[in-house]
């Protein structure tokens, strides 16, 4: 910490004495100095990285970046392209560099550190879900209403649809969609799903009632 009460790290250590008490070689080879480093708990870690010491700091990322890297894996699957791993986990990175001064103790650093991962996923995925549907209601009422007539533009818009109705429609009311999609007629409909006009007429209704809500619980 320095006068102006801006948190420094301090330069490394040129034989490597980090702010735990405890000596590690830095010129010894890298299994030798992973051996060294694991009689070091996360508590005596985290004291020092407290105290400036960027290399206890660099370590304690190091030791459970798998963990955090499944988690967040996990978490992302089906919810964010799985490029965004990386991206998160460097985020997760700087909100525990930021946030272990804060730390207390009270709990173990790796449960700590689960609550940090959990709350950056979900922050990321409703960034995701925000860029995957960043579009109008009105936008998505012309291709409503655009019974299959689509220009380039609506069919786009069409795809990040048909992306939606995925995830919220039921068997029955994806067979109705791609019916309507198709510029399928209310007669068509109802020979190919074997009920009445008057039934797909309502069932279409519902459908268009029912994407839009989420359509408006998304944008």
């Amino acid at each position: 910490m320095g006068n102006d009460g801006e948190w420094k790290i301090l330069e490394k250590p040129a034989v490597g004495r980090t702010g735990t008490g405890r000596s590690v070689d830095q010129s010894a080879s890298p299994t030798e100095s992973e051996d060294e480093w694991k009689t070091i708990g996360d508590s005596d870690l985290v004291r020092a990285t407290n105290s400036g010491d960027h290399v206890a700091f660099e370590e304690l990322i190091r030791r459970h970046r798998p963990t955090r890297l499944n988690l967040i894996r996990k978490m992302l699957r089906g919810r964010c392209p799985d490029d965004h791993v990386e991206e998160v986990e460097q985020e997760t990175q700087i909100k525990i560099f930021r946030g272990l001064r804060g730390f207390r103790q009270e709990a173990a650093f790796t449960t700590w550190q689960y609550r940090i991962v959990v709350n950056q996923v979900n922050d990321h995925v409703r960034k995701c879900d925000t860029k995957r549907l960043d579009i109008s209601i009105e936008d998505f009422v012309d291709v409503l209403e655009a019974n299959g007539m689509l220009t380039p533009e609506q069919q786009l818009l069409m795809k990040e649809l048909l992306d939606l109705c995925e995830n919220i429609l039921d068997e029955e009311e994806m067979k109705l969609f791609k019916l309507w999609r198709d510029g399928a007629t209310t007669v068509e409909m109802a020979v190919a799903l074997e009920t009445t006009p008057g039934s797909v007429r309502v069932r279409v209704f519902r459908m268009k009632h029912k994407l839009m809500a989420a359509i408006r619980k998304y944008t």
